[in-house]
């Protein structure tokens, strides 16, 4: 006790020499703050006061040291963690405004930006966190032409002639000639036209410009992938879901998609038959390159669809090592753009697209920058051309939800 009384003096007896030390070298301190060098006529003063000033520091700094000795030497005398944690506690008491020091310790900090947040920087990932939007990949399925033209014109042959039977000598007269058709595609325009200043263009963290260039490509893909599946053909392709059904089952029409009803009660069913059906009013010149097109959601939904003995009509086949989505024999390819399973919903496009529908690409996809139109902003004016239309109205079928 008589040896931890006697450390604990010392420690006082220090940080009153601190504190000591503390008050001549403010004093100095303050008048330095105010001094005006314009007033001095020599230097002598100026050096004496820093050479003081000096003595000082290096005296405080020794007293310092000292109590860190002192300090470790309590520390060890006590022999317990908890002591040493009080000793410590004291001793912050005794140098803070709390105690008799009269003066604060400060810490830096990276949370609070005067006390050090200004020195640490935010590290930037190499690469950029994007959403992936869904699209109908119908550019992949289709058939694609290019035309330099604002139109493509696609001459179709779907009638037959006419032929009987004759006996011996005899004719049976001149029979029916058949007749072709005549399908346009214009070639509609997509623009866009994004702008940015030039001094985020300069000092961006990233090429600003091809970054904007790459966004509305992207979006002009999208764009016309839903056309092709929804488009009503007005300033746009006309999709496939747009084409009026054949007023009756099995009768081709020109310029019509046939529709074939499927599922009960605004959902697939129970079980396959309606699937089937769509599948079944595909004519067998066109199943060999056959694909069904329909929602993720959908294909969910026949996938939980089995017949009496069990078995799934949505396998999902694996062929060199990746998963083949297959439904009833086919691949299955999801569209975002066709329709959700709903009463009276056309839920379900079944058929050889690549023989069905033709997509008819203009321009290609064209950027003129503009710093002068909208000052001070630069613009990019980027437009593409691009059409799309059913050109064999026997080589796809729609599958119609039942009310």
């Amino acid at each position: 006790m008589a040896e931890q009384s006697n450390n604990a003096a010392e420690i006082k007896g220090l940080v009153e020499g601190i504190n000591q030390a503390l008050v001549p070298l403010r004093k100095d301190v303050d008048e330095l703050k105010g001094f005006n060098f314009a007033d001095v006529v020599t230097q002598d003063r100026f050096d004496k006061m820093a050479a003081e000033v000096t003595t000082k520091m290096e005296a405080l700094q020794d007293a310092q040291a000292k109590t860190g000795a002192a300090l470790e030497r309590a520390t060890i005398s006590t022999g317990g963690e908890g002591r040493e944690t009080e000793r410590k506690a004291e001793l912050v008491k005794l140098m803070t405004a709390e105690g008799k020091g009269g003066f604060a310790i400060k810490a830096l900090s990276t949370d609070v930006f005067p006390d050090g947040g200004a020195l640490v920087y935010p590290e930037l990932l190499a690469r950029m966190a994007t959403r992936v939007f869904e699209t109908s990949p119908m550019r992949a399925l289709a058939s694609v032409e290019v035309t330099e033209s604002t139109s493509l014109d696609v001459i179709v042959d779907d009638d037959e002639a006419a032929a009987a039977w004759a006996g011996e000598g005899s004719t049976g007269g001149v029979t029916a000639t058949p007749q072709t058709g005549r399908i346009a595609i214009p070639v509609e325009n997509m623009e866009a036209m994004p702008k940015a200043t030039p001094q985020i263009l300069r000092s961006g963290l990233f090429d600003v410009e091809s970054w904007l260039n790459r966004k509305v490509a992207d979006k002009f893909a999208r764009l016309e992938a839903t056309a092709f599946v929804t488009g009503n053909g007005v300033n746009r392709p006309k999709g496939i879901m747009s084409y009026s059904a054949w007023s009756t089952a099995g009768t081709y029409e020109r310029d019509k998609v046939e529709q074939v009803n499927m599922g009960t009660a605004a959902t697939l069913g129970t079980d396959g038959d309606g699937l089937i059906s769509v599948q079944n009013a595909l004519p067998e010149f066109y199943q060999a390159g056959a694909t069904w097109a329909m929602q993720r959601g959908t294909f969910g939904a026949a996938l939980k669809l089995k017949g009496n003995d069990s078995y799934f009509f949505g396998p999902v086949m694996m062929r060199d090592g990746a998963a083949n989505l297959q439904m009833l024999g086919k691949p299955v390819v999801f569209m975002a753009d066709v329709a959700s399973v709903a009463a009276n919903a056309l839920a379900v496009a079944y058929g050889n697209f690549e023989m069905g529908y033709t997509i008819v690409d203009g321009a290609d996809l064209t950027i003129l920058r503009d710093p002068y139109s909208s000052k001070p902003f630069v613009q990019f004016y980027t437009t593409k051309q691009v059409g799309g239309a059913v050109t064999n109205f026997d080589a796809i079928k729609i599958g119609k939800v039942a009310v």
